[in-house]
């Protein structure tokens, strides 16, 4: 009977890390969907265009994604925007 009552406790624990797991992921997509227009300072703007006049469009978007914390599809379509 005891053994029940510590797999009780032990699936509990892990249930509850689970929820505070997920709830810090949607908190992270929630302040996604609210985020704001992708802006870079002029030193970091040169800097992307450098590596797009490089051709290296890829390290571009994970420059701008490192800068700003911007999805995949925000830092490509700003990049784009910069070509």
């Amino acid at each position: 009977m005891e053994a029940f009552g510590l797999l009780g406790f032990i699936f509990g624990i892990v249930a509850f890390l689970q929820v505070a797991m997920l709830k810090e992921k949607v908190s992270k997509l929630e302040k996604r969907l609210g985020s704001q227009p992708i802006t870079l300072s002029e030193d970091a703007i040169k800097h992307v265009k450098k590596l797009l006049a490089a051709e290296q469009q890829i390290k571009a978007i994970k420059y701008v994604r490192e800068q700003t914390n911007a999805s995949l599809v925000e830092a490509k379509q700003y990049v784009d925007s910069l070509e």
